[in-house]
């Protein structure tokens, strides 16, 4: 089983989505004040598309013993948030179109940690989900441009060649590296180019930081026992079939300064 499909008539999965634009309020000045107490970590949830405009996604922390909720934030296109929370494990909820989807985030102190809510289209309105960025591979995408092109590099980053017809014609060599998600092409021994394979940091930057507000609180209770619910029927499903495949551990954040 993968990210459960809900079947909802329009009207209704629209009633759900809410209005982004009634539920959120910009961050003034675009930025997020960090507390440098040990006892804090972030999550930076995004959504940098506008794919799926008419729809807004609400995300909930939520206990898995109980199925108790609380409020995370919105989002809408082009914003993202920024949750504070605790160093430990922590279990998200999203809901908001033709499906609902979970992730698991393992904290640590200091640490800031990026998931990018992906939106595609569904059978009626469209569909959100989880897709979480591995910082420390996004920084070693960025370390390897320029670098030899040698069997430790390759090794050590476990990268495979891939197969392609236009590498006898360039000259380039092209591998991919499964464990870190990042593809790289060699000439003359030198890596020239490195890409992670996901959402960029630079669409994120982009994005309006935003926050919830009054009535953002009165939606969220107006539909907690849905997302109760929801995450009850789905719980045992998705730990057993989907958790490992997006789960957040505690050294894939980016240290904050």
């Amino acid at each position: 089983m993968n990210h459960f499909i809900k079947y909802l008539t329009i009207p209704v999965a629209v009633l759900l989505s809410g209005c982004a634009g009634s539920l959120t309020t910009p961050v003034p000045g675009g930025k997020v004040s960090y507390s440098k107490a040990q006892s804090s970590a972030y999550v930076v949830f995004s959504r940098p598309e506008y794919v799926g405009a008419a729809l807004t996604n609400t995300i909930v922390e939520f206990n898995p013993n109980t199925y108790a909720t609380q409020l995370v934030g919105i989002l809408g296109p082009k914003n993202k948030l920024v949750y504070r929370t605790t160093p430990g494990t922590h279990y998200f909820y999203m809901d908001g179109g033709e499906n609902d989807d979970m992730i698991k985030i393992t904290t640590k102190s200091s640490m800031e940690y990026y998931v990018h809510t992906a939106v595609s289209m569904g059978i009626m309105v469209g569909r959100f989900y989880f897709k979480p960025i591995r910082y420390p591979s996004v920084a070693i995408a960025e370390s390897l441009k320029g670098k030899s092109c040698d069997a430790g590099t390759l090794g050590k980053y476990k990268f495979k060649v891939v197969k392609d017809d236009t590498s006898d014609i360039t000259g380039d060599i092209k591998y991919h590296s499964a464990q870190h998600s990042i593809n790289i092409e060699c000439r003359k021994g030198t890596i020239k180019r490195a890409n992670y394979k996901g959402e960029s940091l630079e669409n994120i930057n982009d994005a309006t930081l935003v926050q919830t507000n009054d009535k953002a609180t009165i939606y969220y209770n107006e539909h907690n026992k849905n997302y109760m619910k929801e995450i009850k029927e789905d719980f045992t499903d998705w730990k057993n079939d989907d958790m490992k495949k997006t789960a957040l551990s505690p050294n894939d954040g980016k240290a904050l300064n």
